[in-house]
């Protein structure tokens, strides 16, 4: 999505690849694929994809669509605090 940008994470391994992932269900979110990852959070039209390098333990995130009242400052703010937490 134009504007939106990627965020890239640091320190990130298998163990905090299975919370996140974890927590993402238990937050009503469907997850498709596997490395990379398509994640429909059923909340504002907000989708994103995440990429994890193993080898360089970094996962890069992507907006891939939103509706058009969402502010990506808003989207970035949620996904920083919840790798924060992982």
């Amino acid at each position: 999505m134009p504007g939106c940008g990627t965020h890239n994470y640091t320190n990130i391994n298998r163990a905090k690849i299975e919370s996140m992932l974890d927590e993402l269900i238990a937050r009503g979110c469907i997850i498709a694929g596997h490395n990379p990852w398509d994640v429909a959070t059923h909340h504002h039209g907000i989708t994103l994809r995440a990429e994890w390098n193993e080898v360089a333990s970094t996962m890069t995130v992507s907006i891939t669509r939103r509706n058009w009242y969402v502010p990506h400052e808003t989207i970035w703010s949620n996904v920083d605090l919840l790798m924060l937490h992982m």
